[in-house]
């Protein structure tokens, strides 16, 4: 009898032996599968975000260099301006001239002014 208990207990210790090491395969399997599971969202994530990365810089390029055209036309409009305005100038001073010119011509004459049809001697009075 002690005999058979004792090949009991052996038989007994032998299959808990075989479960525990098929139970700590079955758990170390699930958990290579969740670091794989893990590893693949990890990278999966930092592709996405890779991606988004890209996309934003090119983004800010895109408008960084919008942004150079519209201050080089702003400068190219600037410079137009500031030479019609020097354009402007110079021929307000040439038709000035040009009266200035014409009316000396006209007091050097002797004629009348075409704008002036009435003596002016008395008429601020």
């Amino acid at each position: 009898m002690v005999y058979q208990a004792t090949e009991d207990a052996n038989a007994f210790g032998e299959e808990l032996t075989r479960r525990e090491q098929r139970h700590t395969a079955e758990l170390q399997n699930v958990v290579e599968a969740a670091v794989s599971q893990h590893t693949a969202t990890t990278a999966a994530a930092a592709t996405e975000a890779a991606a988004a990365s890209e996309k934003a810089a090119a983004q800010v390029l895109a408008l960084a260099d919008k942004l150079g055209r519209s201050e080089r036309r702003a400068a190219s409009l600037a410079a137009e301006v500031k030479r019609t305005e020097v354009e402007a100038g110079r021929a307000a001073a040439a038709a000035a001239l040009a009266a200035d010119r014409e009316s000396l011509r006209l007091l050097e004459a002797g004629g009348h002014s075409p704008y002036i049809s009435l003596p002016l001697v008395g008429c601020l009075t």
